[in-house]
């Protein structure tokens, strides 16, 4: 090996190091591939004025300075459930992984930020998992594209007492909010703004200032897992485990 192949394998592992600088945004897969130090060996987290102790994503050091680099954590499958991208002292990627059901992983947030705001990508919300229920869903969404919210959306899939109901409230669609009360007519009537056609025959819920709510109630068993499977193309990216 010449001195300048070796030069360069050790430069190229220095960018790949704890302390490495990355100019390219990499895959979501890429980035929680990598393996990175601890986010524990970081000046990330402080005391405020109430004595708690917060996390900061600014003027982040290590040993004493500014750091650049990434960091990970993980769980105790050894799965790495979250990583920070920091340039100077600043955050300017975070994401995190969740356990879904089992061994189920999926990625819930990869959020690029530009001092400290949302500037690109998504944040998705788990519905909560308690004794009885049949399935565990993507509850919410949230998209940015340029610094704005491009796409927000909840989803409620309830089968109370046997009563089958799925709710979809939309927020943002394609960078335009969705507003109940300036989507009236003059006759009191509503525009179909929102509206989620693998729900058949919704009913649109006098809902507030900034959502436009569709609900099916007293579905059969089949129509509900029949609207379950729609949903995944049409307001991607929701999907839904069942719970065995």
């Amino acid at each position: 090996m010449n001195l300048k192949t070796a030069a360069i394998l050790c430069f190229t592992s220095l960018l790949l190091s704890c302390n490495g600088k990355k100019e390219t945004t990499e895959s979501t897969t890429e980035f929680l591939n990598e393996s990175d130090c601890n986010c524990a060996e970081l000046q990330l987290k402080r005391v405020n004025e109430n004595g708690e102790e917060i996390e900061v994503w600014k003027d982040v050091k290590k040993n004493g300075s500014l750091y650049t680099g990434d960091c990970t954590e993980k769980d105790q499958n050894d799965t790495i459930i979250r990583k920070l991208e920091i340039k100077n002292g600043w955050v300017v990627r975070e994401v995190k992984k969740e356990n879904v059901i089992d061994k189920i992983y999926i990625v819930t947030n990869d959020i690029e930020y530009n001092q400290l705001q949302k500037n690109k990508g998504f944040k998705i919300g788990l519905s909560l998992l308690i004794p009885g229920d049949k399935y565990r869903y993507i509850s919410n969404y949230e998209d940015y594209k340029n610094g704005n919210l491009f796409d927000k959306w909840a989803v409620g899939a309830t089968n109370d007492f046997g009563t089958n109901r799925i709710s979809i409230s939309r927020y943002y669609e394609k960078g335009k909010p969705l507003n109940w009360l300036a989507e009236q007519d003059t006759l009191g009537g509503h525009s179909s703004k929102g509206k989620i056609k693998c729900l058949e025959d919704p009913e649109l819920m006098k809902g507030s200032n900034n959502e436009m709510e569709w609900v099916k109630n007293n579905m059969l068993a089949d129509e509900f897992i029949k609207s379950l499977k729609c949903m995944k193309s049409e307001i991607p990216p929701f999907n839904y485990w069942e719970v065995k």
